[in-house]
């Protein structure tokens, strides 16, 4: 399914990112910890939430003077999106059935309330090699966001500095 603007699904994606944040944010909160991973991954995901919600709002402001189109932005966006999805789901889970507070279950499993937070984190997003992959992603994904925030900024000073 195509949006009309490009800026939609991008602020589509932040919308997912900010509902992943409070999620997460309960999480943590929840399990009263301090972590230096868990607070990396906050960061990431803040960082990329905020970054997609600055690109979605300047392709908005400025598409008139510089139109962006859906090419430029959707695939690292689907992406974003992605991993958003399949760990907000993760996240839900573990809040509804209780995992995060007491004994529970995840993904089939039954765990305590006293397995190290990331330890379970890792576990739920299917062990240690699935989950390096998808921190990886995650940064990744990160990463590109910040690039194509640049182009997308550098782009528009360039043309508007043109008129």
């Amino acid at each position: 399914m195509a949006t009309a603007s490009p800026a939609t699904f991008v602020l589509e994606v932040a919308e997912t990112g900010k509902s992943l944040m409070k999620a997460y944010t309960r999480f943590v909160t929840y399990r009263k910890v301090t972590d230096r991973r868990l607070e990396n991954l906050y960061a990431t995901l803040s960082l990329t939430t905020n970054t997609l919600t600055e690109i979605g709002t300047n392709i908005n402001k400025y598409q008139n003077d510089f139109p962006i189109k859906n090419e430029v932005t959707r695939p690292i966006c689907e992406t974003c999106k992605t991993n958003f999805d399949k760990f907000l789901v993760l996240i839900k889970e573990g809040t509804s059935s209780g995992v995060w507070k007491n004994d529970g279950t995840l993904g089939g499993e039954a765990v305590t309330a006293e397995i190290d937070p990331w330890f379970l984190i890792t576990m739920s997003l299917g062990g240690r090699d699935e989950a390096k992959a998808f921190w990886k992603s995650l940064d990744n994904t990160r990463d590109a966001i910040l690039e194509l925030n640049d182009v997308i900024r550098y782009m528009t000073l360039k043309d508007m500095s043109k008129k």
